[in-house]
């Protein structure tokens, strides 16, 4: 009786083909949604930089044990540090001017400033704690900040 050898093929099944492809259209379709429109690169970045600098000036309150905070308009923020009751403008590090302008982001509504005591909680400006967490409605994100603790996710 004759013995008839199966050979293996090298490759890849139509299956498996299909699954990738599948795949690969997912993710695509995934990163596409994420950053097309007014939510790209650019904005995605402005809102990670202005989260940054909100840290920041909490940061500056905890190390001064001052007042520090940022200040908002639909289209800029800048840094200020609260001397004898009246908040004063500062520049960000790298910056030359104290307010800086947004390009690809909007801020909506309130609130008009968040501040940090030097405990890194956030104030008013006459340092009273804020009784509820507090959110900053941008065009691409909102960046919220936690009562009592300043955290910021």
């Amino acid at each position: 009786m004759p013995r008839t050898v199966l050979r293996c093929r090298p490759g890849f099944t139509l299956l498996e083909t299909v699954a990738v492809l599948l795949l690969l259209g997912v993710l695509a379709a995934a990163v596409l949604s994420r950053f097309s429109g007014d939510t790209g690169f650019e904005a995605s970045a402005e809102w990670d930089l202005l989260r940054s600098r909100l840290r920041y000036a909490q940061s500056l309150a905890m190390s001064s044990d001052m007042i520090w905070g940022v200040g908002f308009t639909s289209d800029s923020y800048q840094l200020y540090q609260v001397v004898d009751n009246a908040p004063q403008a500062q520049p960000f590090p790298r910056e030359t001017a104290t307010s800086v302008n947004l390009s690809r982001m909007t801020i909506f509504g309130p609130p008009a400033s968040i501040a940090f005591n030097g405990f890194g909680t956030p104030v008013d400006n006459a340092g009273v704690p804020l009784a509820a967490d507090t959110t900053l409605t941008t065009s691409v994100r909102s960046i919220r900040v936690v009562r009592n603790t300043g955290y910021i996710p």
